[in-house]
């Protein structure tokens, strides 16, 4: 008995190794990690240069001086997992490989729009952290991918269908100036 617990416990930790859990509370702290990157950001001065696109429409804009980062970056604060909302709503799965670690958060409900979070660490420190959002009703189908990388920008891509109408691509890229 002691070599099988030996072995499962040797399993776990093994380098590449993957775990599926079911967190209460526990889960990464989105609101504060996005308080922190406003802050930072604000402090760095940094411009950006966004690229909005839709339906094959495209516009580029260039904000040297006075990015509102509160506002840029609250597609991504309004989702907070540490929330009690979103306490029991997902199962999570850690796969660990020496100093990188991937977080899949994947949603238990169907209703739920938030279907997905891919959070990467690379020496514990957030590289990339991206959402997938679906929403399906009898007016309208949505559909999101939010990806943000704290050293380059972020970016949002979407489908929109609204019954009897055509459907809209959209997408907007936003890069970091020095």
């Amino acid at each position: 008995m002691r070599v099988i617990a030996f072995l499962f416990l040797l399993a776990l930790t093994a380098p590449g190794c993957t775990k599926k859990e079911q967190l209460t509370n526990d889960n990464f702290n989105t609101k504060a990690f996005f308080a922190a990157e406003t802050g930072r950001l604000e402090k760095s001065k940094h411009g950006i240069i966004k690229t909005l696109m839709f339906n094959n429409e495209t516009r580029q804009l260039i904000i040297e001086d006075t990015v509102n980062w509160q506002q840029e970056l609250a597609p991504f604060t309004e989702i907070d997992l540490s929330s009690d909302v979103f306490s029991q709503a997902f199962l999570v799965d850690t796969i660990m490989n020496g100093s990188s670690a991937k977080i899949t958060y994947m949603g238990k409900d169907e209703k739920m729009e938030l279907k997905s979070v891919v959070i990467l660490l690379e020496n514990n420190k957030l590289v990339r952290i991206s959402y997938e959002l679906y929403t399906k009703n009898s007016l309208y189908a949505n559909r999101k991918l939010l990806v943000y990388m704290p050293d380059n920008g972020y970016r949002i891509t979407g489908f929109q269908k609204v019954n009897l109408l055509s459907g809209s691509d959209f997408s907007i890229h936003v890069k970091w100036m020095n």
